[in-house]
């Protein structure tokens, strides 16, 4: 996946568009930090952050200490947490 960050958006050129293949859903446990659980109800990726919102596209934008990045379906960084604001990627972009 190619990603780059032009004049206030991100733009992301993935190979083909992913879908939420693990069918993960956020959740948040009792000290209100949020994270991912399968349809299972097994947590996949840890409650570590302030908001999460569902996957599109094959990432989930995450807020961490009052900023926003993107994170793949394993719970790894792909866009790091640094913007003000963000939005859910469609046609692979997202605006930041």
């Amino acid at each position: 996946m190619e990603i780059s960050v032009l004049s206030n958006k991100v733009i992301s050129k993935p190979n083909t568009y992913m879908s939420n293949k693990k069918n993960l859903t956020p959740f948040q446990n009792e000290n209100a930090q949020s994270g991912f659980k399968d349809e299972t109800g097994e947590v996949v990726i840890a409650a570590q952050y302030d908001r999460v919102y569902p996957f599109s596209e094959g990432l989930a934008r995450v807020r961490k200490g009052g900023l926003w990045g993107y994170i793949d379906e394993d719970g790894r960084t792909v866009i790091e947490i640094q913007f003000d604001e963000a939005k859910d990627f469609s046609g692979g972009l997202a605006q930041v």
